[in-house]
C-alpha cells in the first residue's frame, strides 16, 4: 500500500480549468481527484505523490482543447477512470457450498470435481498465494467452459471469457500503443474493467491453439507474461501504460489436447483431465439439463391439465 492520502493535496490547475469548463465546482473537483488518487496510489506505492501528479497534469493538459491530441487524451482518461482500481471481491470459503453448486450444474465427473475442490482448498488455506492457473483438458462438449463459470459462481467471483484460437497479434492481449489511430487497451485490461474487480475468474478457451501458426510466437510470449505468477503482478498494458496487478486473478485455461500447449506455460498450470461421458451419463444429462432447457426455450409447459407431458 502507498502512503495515506495527503490532506493538503491540491488538484492541478489544468484539471481545475478543465472541470470548470464542464460546470463542476471546486468541491466536486476536490472529491473526484481524491477518490481517483485513493484508488490509484496503491499501484504507484511511495512514488504516487510525484509520479501521479506529473502524469495527471500532463494528460489533462493534453485533454484540454479541440485538437486531435485532446481527443486521444480524453479517450485515454476515460479508459483509466473506468478501471476498478483497488476493487476486489471476497471468495467463498465454504467448500460444501462450492461442491453443491458444481453438483447442481454438472452431472457426474466426481473425480474431476474432487480435484477442483482440492485445488480450491489449497487456495482457502493460503489465500495469500500467488495467482492460480487451472487447465481443463478434454474433448469438445464435455463442459470445460461451463465448469469454469460454475467455479466463478461458487467462489462469488465475476467471470469473463476469451477465445485464444483467433488471436493473431500480441496487441490483442497487451493493448495497442497510443500512437496508433483507434488504439484501445488489450483484452485482459478490458475484461478486468468489464467485470468491475481486479480478481475475477478469466476463462481462456482454446489454450492449445496459441502459437499453432508460424509467426505468432509473440502471442504465446505475451500470454506467458500474463499467466506467470512471477511476472504478472506488474503487467503493463501498452495502451494504459500503468502497472496492473494480475496476481489475484484466477486464470482457467481450457484445451482439447495437452501436447500443443507451450511447455513453459504447461509447467505453470495445474492440469485436470475431463474424460468423455458414458452413455448412461449422457441420458441423465439430457433428462436433467438439456430437455428442461429446450422446453423453456420452445415454450413447452411441463404439465397440462395435471398431466406431465412426455417429450
Amino acid at each position: 500500500m502507498g502512503r495515506p492520502l495527503d490532506p493538503n493535496f491540491q488538484a492541478p490547475p489544468q484539471a481545475v480549468d478543465l472541470a470548470h469548463d464542464h460546470g463542476l465546482t471546486d468541491a466536486d473537483i476536490d472529491t473526484e481527484v481524491r477518490k481517483f488518487v485513493a484508488k490509484y496510489q496503491h499501484s504507484l506505492g511511495d512514488d504516487w505523490d510525484g509520479s501521479f501528479r506529473n502524469w495527471i497534469e500532463r494528460e489533462i493538459a493534453y485533454a484540454k482543447g479541440d485538437n486531435a491530441n485532446a481527443q486521444v487524451s480524453q479517450r485515454y482518461l476515460d479508459h483509466v477512470l473506468w478501471m476498478p482500481w483497488g476493487v476486489h471481491t471476497e471468495d467463498t470459503r465454504d467448500l460444501t457450498a462450492v461442491q453443491h453448486i458444481l453438483d447442481e450444474d454438472h452431472f457426474g465427473l466426481s473425480k474431476v470435481k474432487d480435484e477442483i475442490l482440492e485445488f480450491l482448498a489449497v487456495r482457502i488455506i493460503n489465500p495469500a498465494a500467488k495467482g492460480s492457473i487451472l487447465c481443463l483438458v478434454g474433448p469438445p462438449g464435455v463442459g470445460k467452459t461451463s465448469i469454469g463459470k460454475s467455479i466463478a459462481r461458487a467462489l462469488g467471483r465475476k467471470s469473463a471469457r476469451m477465445a485464444l484460437g483467433g488471436v493473431r497479434d500480441e496487441a490483442e492481449l497487451r493493448g495497442h500503443r497510443r500512437t496508433y489511430i483507434g488504439a484501445i487497451p488489450g483484452k485482459i485490461a478490458m475484461m478486468i474493467r468489464d467485470t468491475g474487480s481486479f480478481n475475477p475468474l478469466i476463462i481462456l478457451d482454446e489454450g492449445d491453439k496459441v502459437g499453432a501458426h508460424f509467426g505468432h510466437e509473440d502471442v504465446a510470449s505475451a500470454l506467458l507474461e500474463i499467466l506467470d505468477p512471477e511476472q504478472n503482478f506488474c503487467f503493463v498494458d501498452q495502451y494504459l501504460e500503468i502497472p496492473i496487478d494480475l496476481s489475484r486473478v484466477f486464470f482457467l485455461v481450457t484445451a482439447n489436447l495437452v501436447e500443443p500447449i507451450m511447455p513453459a506455460l504447461l509447467d505453470r498450470m495445474t492440469v485436470i483431465h475431463l474424460p468423455g461421458y458414458a452413455p448412461q451419463e449422457k441420458v441423465a444429462i439430457a433428462e436433467r439439463h438439456l430437455i428442461p432447457k429446450q422446453r423453456k426455450e420452445c415454450g413447452i409447459p411441463i404439465d397440462h391439465d395435471g398431466r406431465k407431458l412426455d417429450v
